[in-house]
């Protein structure tokens, strides 16, 4: 028998001691964070958090009345300011907004406007990328030109290798790569070991694409550095790309598979068109909102395309879609655990590593319990069909959460919420970060419930 609205809240809370939301990070002496915390990305392990916030109580001396990127250990329950300059003074303006972390914590990327993190060279008046050496403490600034001297425009939104050696970004400078004459925003990926950038947007010609190509809010290379997802408006990254629109794409940096990147012979690297009908053909509609799970299997991503699986998709809204890249199979993910559809845009989602797990970031009425008009976050067990809400207020003051990111096991689930009572005595009236720490046991028990 189906259960209520009721009776399905009864049951999710029967289940909290598996399933167990905190806020976090904790302010000094025991207060709330005084500003909003926001976009968190978690090391692969789940350890450790990356996120920035305009909190100037969250460590010692944070006086520069800014945005600054922070660390947060769980083991330590500590935090880290990251965003600091080579001398390690705090920046004199913003460091955000789409930071991330390597699986072990050791390094960190970021982007910052303020003029006091560039090095010599490096100094344009525009946001760059940089990378920093938690054990070392070492910072650099990659976001150069292809001779050594500065970036000619903004770069932004880096996203780092699990093994912490290659960083893709997105820019405008047009000096990184020779080449590079499209007047838009491409994607490039930076190598640490030696400190060269390749063009990741790259034309069936060599050239840089036709029109601009993003990096999503989470994890966009796997964990070795091989595979990149974007969303792209160009047209000539593949052959037969004539929808007209944004698409899902995947740079495999060694189709040859000898274990060297970027090589530029005939089939050493290749660009494969994600979201497609079960045909192989472009979807027809918008795609965007790509995230990679570690091994590069899984690619999750939002579409506005009503042809991309069997069956159609019958609502007008923008949907999620999980492709495996090794079956070549794309799935609808964000339907009711009886699998059909709601109305209500779901936007982003992210995937634990075996792709059982999904996290995904919805308008949609998935379960019954959210409200309408705002974003909630829902768990979808890939395995037993069921769509879980976990952004469940204990009251009336359910707002909008988003930016969900999901460890490698699946088991530590951490985004941000405007809801000021999803745990007890949330009194700041700000964006604040929430995790779950998810006994293995509740995956057990998600079979029970049922809508």
């Amino acid at each position: 028998m189906a259960l209520t609205a009721v009776s399905l809240r009864s049951t999710l809370v029967s289940a909290t001691t598996n399933l167990v939301l905190r806020r976090i990070p904790p302010a000094m002496n025991s207060q709330e964070p005084n500003g909003e915390s926001l976009i968190p990305q978690m090391s692969a392990n789940g350890r450790y958090i990356i996120f920035h916030s305009d909190a100037n109580n969250l460590v010692p001396n944070d006086t520069n009345d800014a945005t600054d990127v922070f660390l947060y250990d769980r083991e330590t329950a500590s935090v880290t300011r990251v965003s600091l300059t080579a001398s390690g003074a705090q920046a004199v303006s913003d460091s955000c907004c789409h930071s991330d972390i390597s699986g072990d914590g050791r390094y960190v990327v970021f982007a910052s406007g303020s003029p006091d993190m560039d090095d010599v060279a490096g100094q344009n008046g525009w946001t760059d990328v940089f990378l920093r050496d938690q054990q070392t403490g070492t910072l650099t600034q990659i976001s150069h030109a292809f001779d050594g001297t500065a970036a000619n425009n903004g770069s932004f939104s880096p996203s780092i290798s699990a093994d912490g050696q290659h960083v893709v970004f997105q820019s405008y400078a047009s000096n990184l790569v020779t080449n590079d004459t499209n007047n838009t925003v491409d994607l490039f990926v930076y190598t640490v070991a030696t400190q060269t950038i390749h063009l990741v947007s790259v034309a069936l010609d060599g050239n840089s694409g036709n029109g601009a190509s993003i990096l999503s809010y989470n994890d966009a290379v796997s964990d070795d550095g091989r595979f990149i997802v974007f969303y792209s408006l160009a047209s000539n990254l593949v052959t037969n790309d004539t929808n007209l629109a944004q698409d899902v794409f995947v740079r495999d940096r060694d189709a040859d598979g000898d274990g060297i990147l970027d090589e530029t012979g005939p089939g050493e690297v290749s660009t494969q068109l994600v979201s497609v009908t079960p045909g192989g053909a472009a979807g027809n509609g918008n795609s965007n909102a790509p995230f990679l799970s570690g091994n590069g299997r899984f690619v999750v991503f939002s579409s506005l395309a009503s042809d991309l699986v069997l069956g159609g998709d019958t609502n007008p809204e923008y949907d999620l879609f999980l492709r495996d890249m090794t079956s070549g199979v794309t799935e609808l993910l964000s339907v009711l655990t009886d699998g059909s559809q709601s109305e209500g845009a779901s936007s982003y989602g992210v995937v634990s590593e075996d792709g059982r797990f999904v996290v995904m970031q919805s308008a949609a009425e998935l379960t019954g319990l959210e409200p309408d008009l705002f974003y909630d976050i829902f768990l979808r067990d890939r395995q037993t069909g069921v769509t879980t809400l976990l952004s469940q207020s204990a009251g009336d003051g359910q707002l909008g959460s988003g930016y969900p990111d999901i460890a490698a096991d699946g088991l530590t689930i951490v985004f941000q919420s405007s809801s000021r009572d999803l745990v007890p005595n949330d009194t700041n009236n700000v964006r604040d970060l929430f995790l779950y720490d998810v006994d293995p046991n509740f995956y057990l028990y998600l079979p029970a419930i049922q809508k």
